[in-house]
């Protein structure tokens, strides 16, 4: 290969570096760089490169995002599942891989057939979409995840009523109510909907 420095009189190149040093491009790819600078020293180079893929085209993606945003915020766990996942660009297999479930059963977290989520679920996914928990959370999961024990308690006492006497208003049984306060069991979305606004 020519040198570089090489004058266009065709003189010779006074430039020592160049001369010690030298490179042959076998393909596109792959070259090998020479230096006999004292010991002869020959170093193969692979460039590798790879093509990035966006695995959801513009108008499955960024459509979405925007046709959210420019409306109410997502309120179902499962259009601000969808709504995240979306913005982050990934695909639905992608994201049960990262929380180890099978396709079939995240496709059933976006599809609004699940009234409770399973919250290591949640926090693995609020941790990749850099958000709060809460931030994926509609209001009855969130009762649930800040503590819905401490919150029926919390509600009983201040109404002055017995555990007993709750549960007789909330048409369930004593032991039923006595799991919920001990966060043994998750109050049914029914049962939360008649105490919400007692909760506010």
């Amino acid at each position: 290969r020519r040198c570089s420095h090489r004058q266009r009189q065709g003189r010779k190149c006074d430039n020592a570096v160049c001369h010690r040093q030298k490179n042959w491009l076998f393909s596109n790819n792959f070259f090998v760089f020479y230096s006999n600078d004292k010991i002869p020293l020959f170093t193969p180079v692979y460039i590798h490169t790879i093509s990035i893929h966006n695995p959801f085209p513009k108008h499955k993606n960024v459509d979405y995002v925007h046709k959210m945003q420019s409306s109410e915020s997502p309120e179902t766990v499962s259009d601000k599942l969808k709504f995240y996942r979306c913005k982050n660009g990934y695909l639905q297999s992608e994201i049960a891989d990262y929380i180890n479930v099978d396709r079939t059963t995240y496709i059933r977290y976006e599809e609004n057939v699940l009234s409770v989520y399973p919250i290591d679920k949640i926090i693995l996914l609020a941790k990749l979409y850099k958000v709060d928990v809460c931030d994926l959370l509609d209001d009855y999961n969130k009762f649930l995840y800040n503590d819905q024990g401490k919150q029926i308690k919390k509600l009983r006492k201040r109404l002055s009523l017995t555990q007993l006497k709750m549960a007789e208003l909330l048409n369930v049984g004593h032991s039923t109510l006595k799991q919920w306060e001990y966060n043994k069991a998750n109050m049914a979305q029914e049962n939360y909907l008649k105490i919400k606004s007692y909760l506010d």
